[in-house]
């Protein structure tokens, strides 16, 4: 076995300034539920991709998220990443990961228009940091009346 935790100690001591983090197993599905929360589908029970994971981090921590060619354009390729010459059209509808509930959610969040998402493959989501929420003090039959 595999003593990760031993040798991720000794790397942080050894680099005390790394910006090296844990994420912990828990959070990665919590992010699946919110994901489930938010597809009209069943969803396997299969963690999300890095790249969604990167996606949520950004949301946690940036203003604005620009993302390019994660829901694919008219440019639309079997690559895995854009930067990649390897081909697996799973990457794009998703063997493993719930790649396209992934892509349908950031496109639901996207706030830029049709050329830049299709034609461009360019998506544009509000960081977290910047949705006004309502007044959590307002009690929902306040708000219906």
């Amino acid at each position: 076995m595999f003593r990760f935790f031993v040798g991720f100690k000794i790397f942080r001591l050894m680099q005390p300034e790394s910006e090296v983090h844990l994420l912990n197993p828990k959070s990665l599905w919590s992010i699946w539920n919110w994901l489930q929360s938010e597809s009209k589908w069943d969803l396997l029970p299969n963690p999300p991709s890095s790249g969604f994971l990167g996606l949520v981090l950004a949301l946690l921590n940036c203003d604005t998220v620009h993302i390019y060619e994660y829901v694919p354009s008219m440019r639309l390729t079997k690559r895995c990443h854009y930067y990649d010459s390897d081909e697996n059209l799973g990457c794009t509808i998703g063997d493993w990961h719930p790649l396209a509930a992934e892509k349908l959610l950031a496109l639901a969040l996207n706030i830029g228009n049709d050329t830049e998402v299709f034609a461009d493959g360019f998506l544009t989501l509000p960081g977290l940091r910047s949705i006004q929420c309502a007044n959590s003090s307002t009690s929902s039959t306040t708000q219906k009346q």
